[in-house]
């Protein structure tokens, strides 16, 4: 995680309240994790069935292109839903296309989610990361204005960053003895 998305999480950590169930257009914020934030959106039977959007066209023909009625299409989707879980739709947003996956089949509506990291969202890459980022901004500028707290976040991110290349490096060098013992003992099986 590059700096800028570990100052979001670390103020976002200070209140996550503050941001956890904001809706905006027609996604809510559903969860604050460690490396991100989990965005849904809810699509109803009835909203589906009319195949205005791509991500509508999309649900419609993954669980029954043949239903003309939004309780046709609830009721398939109930009789199929764990085929359905984890499958892939997209859905856009201000000229931005995004892959969300099929995480719940309601009575009332289909629950597609996408998680967008912490460096995505200080990246401003696209369109639901600069409202998220904007979003961040507003909710927890005290958090973002506050020097103390961004140069203590710093020197953690810092030390973690330095721990994680040892680690790294740690994690070389015991592969390499194990792929040097392997072709010893290859070696020797061979001779």
């Amino acid at each position: 995680m590059n700096f800028e998305g570990y100052k979001l999480r670390g103020c976002i950590f200070k209140g996550k309240s503050k941001i956890e169930n904001y809706r905006f257009d027609n996604f809510t914020v559903e969860f604050v994790g460690e490396n991100g934030l989990g965005i849904v959106k809810y699509c109803k039977y009835r909203d589906i069935i009319h195949d205005s959007d791509i991500t509508e066209r999309q649900l419609h023909q993954i669980i029954d292109s043949g239903a003309s009625r939004a309780d046709e299409l609830k009721d398939e989707a109930a009789y199929n839903k764990f085929n359905l879980f984890e499958k892939k739709v997209d859905v856009e947003y201000f000229g931005d296309s995004y892959s969300f996956e099929i995480k719940g089949v309601g009575p009332q509506a289909i629950k597609l989610t996408r998680n967008f990291t912490y460096d995505e969202i200080a990246e401003c890459g696209d369109a639901v990361s600069e409202e998220l980022y904007g979003v961040i901004h507003d909710k927890y500028s005290q958090y973002l204005e506050d020097d103390a707290l961004i140069n203590t976040l710093k020197e953690t991110w810092q030390k973690e960053e330095s721990d994680k290349k040892i680690r790294l490096e740690k994690v070389k060098k015991e592969e390499e003895i194990r792929r040097k013992k392997q072709q010893e003992l290859e070696e020797f099986l061979a001779s």
